[in-house]
């Protein structure tokens, strides 16, 4: 049965850029795929279609993938999908304009289909400028579609609706939610190690007259690194020990007599937490909230008080990685953290109002 299979697999693959032959090629790629795991299927039209070096054949399966996507759903391609992203990738690269358009409109459906982390492992990939402008311009083009896992396909597998549980989790990575990183590696990054360790020793830095230039030159470096982060931080147990040191030292900042370097403190905090999952960022919550609220309410300066809302609007919205919304973790840490910083000065405070309008807003959304 294998044997025939891949052997008609092959043979399709061949005849897909025979107008002839294309209609009979096509249904029988798809027919192969009703009775065997479409992810098998897919990973041997792309060995097959490797070995054949004619645009037009490139063209031709680009276009039918782009049609399988549509019939069976992106999800059903469930274990190649990492492999088959990196081939139609490397399918935007090509010098043929037509093979070049077909892999776009591939990346687009794709998009549409799978959204965030799918856009993640796109953007973690080593690319020419040009071609990522052109794959992003593709993603523009066909934004995500939330209500695409519920689709009811035209095709589907029999051998994946018998298996069932196959089914479900790639109903889940289509919606783009936890189970799509089984589908898709998406980058972690370990934001110490990326740094280096001495990032800590320059943020806490304070003697010498030109010490807060270092301190600012280690903020602007932690905001410039996450900036080019297309996952999330990784938060495993060296990791967030880790974490939890920077945020401290630029916890400290908060308060640097350099008043200048108090905003790009918050900015630093806010740019951690926009990265990592829901559970770290209840616990780094905890331990910036109360700064963050005392800034948002007493500092003197608007630019400070906006800064530190800023983060805190970072500190209770989860990634889209992680689902996106509000999390309802670090919403609790903030009403605990702004219950412990209401003093009778607080009350009084210029930001106060502010900070029960972003509470206001935050609870509203939720409802």
């Amino acid at each position: 049965e294998t044997f025939v299979s891949n052997a008609a697999t092959r043979l399709a693959v061949e005849k897909l850029n025979d107008k002839k032959l294309y209609e009979s090629a096509s249904t029988c790629l798809f027919s192969i795929c009703q009775v065997k795991e479409p992810h098998i299927t897919i990973s041997h039209c792309v060995k097959a279609i490797n070995g054949l070096k004619s645009p037009l054949a490139h063209e031709a399966l680009l276009n039918w993938l782009k049609l399988f996507c549509v019939n069976f759903g992106a999800a059903a391609l469930s274990n190649y999908m990492q492999d088959m992203l990196t081939w139609v990738l490397k399918e935007c690269d090509e010098k043929n304009i037509k093979v070049k358009n077909a892999a776009i409109d591939v990346i687009g459906e794709l998009h549409s289909q799978l959204g965030p982390p799918f856009e993640a492992f796109v953007k973690s990939k080593d690319m020419q400028t040009s071609i990522m402008a052109i794959v992003e311009k593709a993603m523009k083009d066909r934004p995500f579609d939330p209500n695409a896992k519920d689709v009811n396909r035209k095709i589907k597998c029999v051998t994946l609706l018998t298996s069932g549980n196959t089914v479900s989790s790639a109903k889940e990575n289509s919606a783009g939610s936890d189970g799509s990183t089984s589908f898709l590696s998406l980058p972690k990054m370990d934001l110490i190690d990326s740094l280096g360790n001495d990032i800590l020793n320059q943020i806490v830095l304070t003697e010498g007259k030109n010490s807060w230039k270092q301190r600012k030159e280690a903020m602007d470096n932690v905001i410039a690194r996450l900036s080019k982060c297309s996952g999330m931080l990784s938060t495993d147990h060296k990791a967030f020990n880790s974490l939890k040191e920077l945020i401290a030292a630029i916890r400290s900042r908060l308060n640097d007599s350099q008043s200048n370097l108090k905003p790009l403190a918050a900015r630093a905090i806010g740019s951690i937490l926009s990265h990592t999952d829901e559970q770290s960022q209840a616990k780094i919550g905890k331990a910036v909230f109360p700064s963050l609220v005392n800034a948002a309410m007493n500092d003197m300066k608007k630019t400070m008080r906006d800064a530190a809302i800023s983060s805190l609007t970072s500190g209770i919205k989860r990634n889209k990685l992680d689902g996106g919304g509000t999390n309802l973790l670090s919403l609790d840490v903030f009403i605990a953290s702004m219950e412990s910083e209401l003093s009778d000065a607080a009350l009084k405070s210029a930001g106060l109002a502010d900070v029960l309008f972003f509470l206001a807003e935050t609870l509203q959304s939720i409802c």
